[in-house]
Protein backbone atom coordinates (compact mmCIF):
# COMPACT_ATOMS: atom_id res chain seq x y z
CA UNK A 1 0.00 0.00 0.00
CA UNK A 2 2.64 2.30 0.48
CA UNK A 3 6.53 2.80 -0.03
CA UNK A 4 8.59 -0.10 1.45
CA UNK A 5 9.94 0.56 5.11
CA UNK A 6 13.43 0.64 4.07
CA UNK A 7 13.36 3.56 1.58
CA UNK A 8 10.20 5.48 4.02
CA UNK A 9 13.17 6.14 6.61
CA UNK A 10 15.51 6.63 4.18
CA UNK A 11 13.95 9.36 3.17
CA UNK A 12 12.96 10.85 6.11
CA UNK A 13 16.47 10.61 7.72
CA UNK A 14 17.50 13.14 4.97
CA UNK A 15 14.81 15.09 5.16
CA UNK A 16 15.77 15.73 9.29
CA UNK A 17 19.69 16.44 7.71
CA UNK A 18 18.60 18.46 5.39
CA UNK A 19 16.52 20.28 7.62
CA UNK A 20 19.31 20.33 11.29
CA UNK A 21 21.70 22.02 8.31
CA UNK A 22 19.77 24.21 7.17
CA UNK A 23 18.53 25.72 10.28
CA UNK A 24 22.03 25.69 11.68
CA UNK A 25 23.44 27.45 8.56
CA UNK A 26 20.88 30.34 9.17
CA UNK A 27 21.52 30.62 12.74
CA UNK A 28 24.94 30.85 12.33
CA UNK A 29 24.78 33.22 9.31
CA UNK A 30 22.41 35.88 11.87
CA UNK A 31 25.09 35.57 14.55
CA UNK A 32 27.75 36.04 12.07
CA UNK A 33 25.84 39.42 10.41
CA UNK A 34 24.99 40.55 14.16
CA UNK A 35 28.26 39.71 14.87
CA UNK A 36 29.50 42.51 12.41
CA UNK A 37 26.95 44.76 13.23
CA UNK A 38 28.02 45.31 16.52
CA UNK A 39 31.89 45.91 15.80
CA UNK A 40 30.94 47.95 12.93
CA UNK A 41 28.85 50.11 15.31
CA UNK A 42 32.34 50.33 17.73
CA UNK A 43 34.23 51.06 14.80
CA UNK A 44 32.32 53.93 13.37
CA UNK A 45 32.25 55.42 16.94
CA UNK A 46 35.95 55.04 17.23
CA UNK A 47 36.90 56.47 14.06
CA UNK A 48 34.32 59.33 14.30
CA UNK A 49 35.92 60.69 17.85
CA UNK A 50 38.96 60.44 15.96
CA UNK A 51 38.01 63.75 13.77
CA UNK A 52 39.43 66.76 15.28
CA UNK A 53 40.61 70.12 13.86
CA UNK A 54 43.42 72.61 14.29
CA UNK A 55 42.32 76.12 16.20
CA UNK A 56 45.43 78.56 15.84
CA UNK A 57 46.67 80.28 18.83
CA UNK A 58 47.93 83.94 19.36
CA UNK A 59 51.36 84.09 19.80
CA UNK A 60 51.61 87.56 21.50
CA UNK A 61 52.69 88.23 25.10
CA UNK A 62 49.45 89.75 25.94
CA UNK A 63 47.07 86.77 25.21
CA UNK A 64 45.62 84.32 27.22
CA UNK A 65 45.91 80.69 25.69
CA UNK A 66 44.63 78.80 28.74
CA UNK A 67 41.50 81.32 28.74
CA UNK A 68 40.42 80.73 25.11
CA UNK A 69 40.98 76.84 25.69
CA UNK A 70 38.92 76.58 28.39
CA UNK A 71 36.05 78.71 26.51
CA UNK A 72 36.93 75.84 23.53
CA UNK A 73 36.47 72.97 26.22
CA UNK A 74 32.96 74.52 27.29
CA UNK A 75 31.38 74.16 23.94
CA UNK A 76 29.16 70.78 23.50
CA UNK A 77 30.57 69.13 20.60
CA UNK A 78 34.12 69.06 22.24
CA UNK A 79 35.63 65.93 23.43
CA UNK A 80 38.93 67.11 23.91
CA UNK A 81 41.36 69.39 23.33
CA UNK A 82 45.23 69.18 22.98
CA UNK A 83 47.45 72.22 22.86
CA UNK A 84 50.37 71.64 20.77
CA UNK A 85 53.09 74.52 21.37
CA UNK A 86 55.35 76.13 19.12
CA UNK A 87 58.08 74.14 19.96
CA UNK A 88 56.39 71.06 19.98
CA UNK A 89 55.41 71.73 16.37
CA UNK A 90 58.59 72.98 16.18
CA UNK A 91 60.39 69.34 16.99
CA UNK A 92 58.28 67.41 15.18
CA UNK A 93 58.65 69.62 11.89
CA UNK A 94 62.63 68.89 12.17
CA UNK A 95 61.70 65.21 12.39
CA UNK A 96 59.78 65.38 9.35
CA UNK A 97 61.84 68.02 7.47
CA UNK A 98 65.15 66.34 8.67
CA UNK A 99 66.65 69.93 9.37
CA UNK A 100 65.46 72.45 12.11
CA UNK A 101 64.13 75.61 10.30
CA UNK A 102 64.80 77.69 13.68
CA UNK A 103 68.60 77.41 12.81
CA UNK A 104 67.79 78.25 9.15
CA UNK A 105 65.07 81.15 9.49
CA UNK A 106 66.89 82.41 12.86
CA UNK A 107 63.30 82.22 14.72
CA UNK A 108 60.49 80.06 14.99
CA UNK A 109 58.14 80.49 12.31
CA UNK A 110 55.42 78.10 13.82
CA UNK A 111 52.15 79.61 16.28
CA UNK A 112 50.83 77.51 19.28
CA UNK A 113 47.66 75.55 18.06
CA UNK A 114 44.75 73.86 19.73
CA UNK A 115 43.73 70.07 18.41
CA UNK A 116 40.33 70.03 19.23
CA UNK A 117 38.42 66.32 18.86
CA UNK A 118 34.41 66.28 18.75
CA UNK A 119 32.11 64.23 19.93
CA UNK A 120 31.06 61.22 17.50
CA UNK A 121 27.24 62.47 18.30
CA UNK A 122 28.77 65.96 16.33
CA UNK A 123 29.91 64.24 13.74
CA UNK A 124 26.71 63.96 11.16
CA UNK A 125 27.55 66.69 7.90
CA UNK A 126 24.45 68.71 9.08
CA UNK A 127 26.38 69.44 12.81
CA UNK A 128 29.92 70.05 11.36
CA UNK A 129 28.08 72.28 8.86
CA UNK A 130 26.78 74.51 12.05
CA UNK A 131 30.38 73.92 13.47
CA UNK A 132 31.90 75.50 10.85
CA UNK A 133 29.77 78.32 11.17
CA UNK A 134 30.21 79.15 14.59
Amino acid sequence: MGAPKAKQSSTLRYARLLSFLSITFTLFMLGALGLVYVLEQGLSKEVRERISFSVELSDEPGANTEATLSELRALPYVRSVELISADSAAKSLTEVLGEDPTKILGYNPLQPMAKVYLKSEYTEPDSLKKIIAT
